[in-house]
């Protein structure tokens, strides 16, 4: 009797803590998904809504609202659910890849105001928008996402803190383009909020290595199948003089450091100077701050190093000027 009186002390007491809180599973709607495009002066907004299942498996509801403003979502969803709506669990938010600054920066602020969320959620910039994507898994669209980045560093897997960090530091950040048909497939990626604009895959794979966020690349030049790990970036700015060093390794056959290092030399001149140098400006202004304010035209000295190694083993494991 004294157990059990201790056992309901217990309960009671966690309860009352707020540590315990049991809902049926029939009453519980998870977000898994959310797509945003524009419909004249609206937001259409698709939520993918998984409704647990005793047996483990989930099934889902997609909802379709038009709405004014971003805010008025968590209500018009709950109109038609009528049960605890949880965003804390959602995985991919999919943004048409035609949305303007003033918008991003609505539905951005939509996220960042809500009381129950989980900000590790991916975010993705679709093509030609087709709701019928998010009747495909997410897991599978995060999963193209992860293995194109781990194989051949094309895209970046942009996570919502990541973009909302890099809009902060740098007023742009950088979603990965996927299309859809019949599945998902990897396009590029797309420079957003103080410019709006499309980076193919070759393009997206330069800025990625700007950023220091390659790992590995397996790509073909100059029919020569080239596999570089361990590439690691570093860049220096003295004012205009912009130094950069790439270290990696690379499979030791048939001249390819000199392949490999001519090349990306080219391609990343290539890119700074007549695509974007939006990130080396960012870099220029956060460390030469003086400088970057007292010069309305930034003349930048660009210097690229390599520190290429060659593994001999057969298998590898894992100046211009632009107005600011």
């Amino acid at each position: 009797m004294k157990k059990i009186i201790i056992g309901l002390g217990i309960i009671i007491l966690l309860i009352a803590l707020g540590n315990v809180k049991y809902t049926e599973l029939n009453n519980i709607g998870i977000i898994d998904t959310i797509g945003i495009t524009k419909e004249e002066n609206d937001y259409k907004v698709y939520v993918k809504v998984l409704i647990p299942q005793k047996n483990d498996e989930n099934n889902y509801e997609i909802y379709d609202f038009n709405l004014k403003s971003m805010n008025y979502l968590m209500n018009e969803l709950y109109k038609k659910e009528n049960k605890d709506i949880l965003l804390s669990h959602l995985n991919l938010l999919i943004l048409d890849n035609d949305l303007t600054k003033k918008e991003y920066k609505e539905i951005f602020n939509f996220f960042l105001n809500q009381d129950s969320r989980s900000n590790n959620f991916n975010v993705v910039s679709l093509q030609n928008f087709n709701s019928k994507i998010l009747n495909e898994s997410s897991l599978d669209i995060n999963n193209l996402l992860n293995n194109n980045y781990q194989n051949t560093a094309e895209i970046y897997p942009a996570t919502f803190n990541e973009t909302i960090r890099d809009i902060l530091e740098n007023d742009i950040s950088y979603l990965p383009i996927i299309s859809y048909k019949d599945q998902s497939e990897v396009e590029g990626m797309k420079i957003i909020y103080n410019k709006n604009y499309n980076l193919n895959l070759k393009e997206a794979t330069i800025i990625n290595i700007l950023k220091n966020r390659v790992q590995n690349i397996n790509t073909t030049i100059d029919d020569k199948q080239i596999k570089v790990v361990k590439l690691n970036t570093f860049i220096e700015t003295n004012k205009n003089k912009v130094t950069i060093t790439i270290t990696s390794t690379v499979n030791a056959k048939e001249n390819i450091k000199e392949i490999f290092e001519n090349y990306y030399r080219d391609e990343i001149l290539k890119f700074l100077k007549e695509k974007d140098n939006s990130y080396i400006l960012s870099l220029i202004k956060k460390e030469n701050y003086n400088y970057f304010k007292n010069n309305k035209v930034v003349n930048i000295d660009y210097e690229i190093n390599f520190n290429t190694h060659e593994n001999t083993s057969s298998i590898i494991k894992g100046s211009d000027y632009l107005e600011k």
